[in-house]
């Protein structure tokens, strides 16, 4: 706690000091820096999120308020060619967790730790192909890199993006980021979008693999290989080839289609099931997705968005199997309406050798309705309500009911 006070006495300090956040030259008139500059931006996303039968006696209504990103940015460039960006978060900050709620947010006794959610040196060797070496987002579709300030819904669509994590369960720990290096930018005149890396992924300790030891990392990816990402992007009309992230709203008053395609390998990086393999198994992901946003009329838009993914984690693993949602929204002005729908299903390869059923334990349905009032165009509050079933589809629908609001400077 004492660590993340600093933090935020040393951002105030920073902001005011550059008077709103506005980009700052660090050292005019001494030579070799005359093109050095640097900005703070502060993304502040309060939550109020009422889940049911998610209360004490699980009967009633478990209701929180916390912040689900507290992110200050720092981002700078040395020279026209060299540029850096760090961000940190302090995730669910004030949060105690609850099961079965459809953001997928960490089930721990409470969030209040500080991260260094992205830290990234930056070469431009010519102008929009960038080489990127810290922490990075793992490419693989475009809601994925995609910027958590301008999402059509209230939240990620988190139960459809699945890579390894420490043990390989489900996804990755760090915000689905992991250090590694890769180029990224556009080429053809912005038509096409590019990102290509290797990054540390899984990291097994030495020793020899035991099936029977569920949370050891012990003989997983004994050769040490990085994992692989990439993704393409092909724009049809008007590019959002315009920075590091994608947009989920851009207020344009140009028609956007794109259509992206992306995958993930990393071998031997996932415990196997107990009955059905012996060893390691390799992770694998492919995805594909289409983004639009049509503008009707001036200052409105159509947007429509579908992403789905193939994963593979091993013969018996509830990840291994396809997702996808698809997210629609109209905006109108400031305001926008939304619905959206999220789905995964495993593929079921039977009883194990022991006879023991396949347990379903990662499967999702869950449909979201919210209403979404930009103001500012990056800020913005948005209330939504959303129905899920998680893991096993027999059970009963949960429900939930969230509210955000979200301040950027």
């Amino acid at each position: 706690m004492a660590r993340f006070k600093k933090l935020m006495v040393l951002v105030v300090l920073l902001c005011a000091s550059t008077a709103g956040a506005v980009k700052v030259a660090i050292a005019p008139g001494i030579p070799g820096m005359e093109e050095a500059s640097l900005s703070i931006n502060l993304q502040i996303q309060v939550w109020a999120l009422s889940t049911e039968n998610q209360s004490g006696d699980a009967m009633g209504w478990n209701t929180q308020v916390f912040l689900r990103r507290l992110r200050p940015q720092i981002a700078g460039d040395i020279t026209k060619q060299l540029h850096f960006f760090v961000q940190f978060d302090s995730p669910n900050f004030g949060r105690f967790g609850t099961a079965g709620d459809p953001q997928g947010l960490a089930p721990a006794a409470g969030q209040t730790h500080v991260v260094v959610q992205d830290a990234q040196a930056i070469f431009e060797p010519t102008p929009g192909v960038f080489i990127e070496a810290g922490e990075l987002l793992l490419p693989l579709s475009h809601h994925q890199i995609q910027s958590t300030t301008s999402f059509v819904t209230l939240d990620i669509h988190s139960n459809t993006i699945r890579f390894p994590g420490a043990t390989a369960p489900n996804q990755a720990a760090n915000g689905l980021r992991e250090l590694g290096a890769e180029t990224r930018g556009w080429l053809l005149d912005k038509k096409l979008g590019f990102r290509f890396g290797v990054y540390n992924g899984v990291r097994g300790n030495p020793g020899t693999y035991d099936d029977t030891m569920a949370a050891s990392v012990t003989g997983l990816n004994p050769h040490s290989v990085p994992q692989f990402g990439g993704y393409l992007h092909w724009n049809f009309l008007d590019s959002e080839e315009r920075g590091w992230l994608y947009q989920g709203v851009y207020f344009n008053d140009k028609p956007i289609l794109s259509v992206g395609v992306g995958a993930g390998f990393q071998p031997k990086a996932i415990r196997n099931q107990a009955g059905y393999t012996s060893g390691p198994q390799d992770w694998r992901a492919l995805a594909a997705d289409i983004y639009a946003s049509i503008p009707p009329a001036t200052d409105q838009e159509i947007i429509f968005q579908a992403d789905y993914y193939n994963y593979d984690f091993g013969t018996g693993n509830g990840n291994t199997g396809n997702g996808f949602f698809a997210e629609l929204g109209y905006r109108y002005g400031q305001f926008q309406p939304q619905v959206s729908y999220e789905y995964f299903a495993a593929n079921d390869p039977g009883a194990n050798a022991s006879g023991a059923p396949f347990v379903r334990s990662a499967d999702a349905r869950i449909w979201t309705a919210g209403i979404n009032w930009w103001f500012r165009r990056i800020n913005s509050l948005k209330v939504e309500v959303a129905g899920m079933k998680l893991g096993s589809l027999n059970s009963p629908a949960i429900h939930q009911i969230g509210a955000q609001w979200q301040l950027y400077f």
